[in-house]
């Protein structure tokens, strides 16, 4: 992408974290890094967490995550 931040979203698993997988304890917390946070921050309707290399795109409501994001920390 132009950003170069971003390579891709993936439907791939990242460790036991994949789309469809509900968001485990503990993740409550927004952990994104600072060079992500200007695009990928908390709304009413989608929460962005961190872990390993990965941004996941979870829906607040169900704890679902809806997309894997690779990012270039």
């Amino acid at each position: 992408p132009a950003s170069g931040v971003v390579s891709g979203i993936v439907a791939l698993l990242a460790g036991d974290l994949g789309v469809g997988s509900r968001l485990p304890i503990g993740y409550d917390v927004y952990n994104v890094p600072m060079a992500y946070r200007s695009r990928y921050y908390d709304t009413p309707n989608d929460w962005y967490r961190y872990n390993d290399g990965y941004i996941y795109r979870v829906d607040p409501t169900t704890r679902l995550i809806t997309a894997v994001i690779d990012a270039i920390v």
